[in-house]
């Protein structure tokens, strides 16, 4: 993974974060893909209406 660092540079973040995952599947996760994958909640309903 210490390879991917000069690449940083040229990529997106997005794009970046997709090849390191990539390369590092399946040992390697992204706290974005999790959360795609298991949303952390849903709002039922608006807390700021009154």
């Amino acid at each position: 993974m210490e390879e991917m660092i000069p690449w940083r540079e040229s990529m997106s973040s997005s794009a970046f974060r997709d090849q390191i995952v990539a390369l590092g599947a399946p040992d390697v996760t992204s706290l974005w893909h999790q959360q795609q994958k298991n949303p952390p909640f849903v709002l039922l309903h608006d807390s700021y209406e009154f």
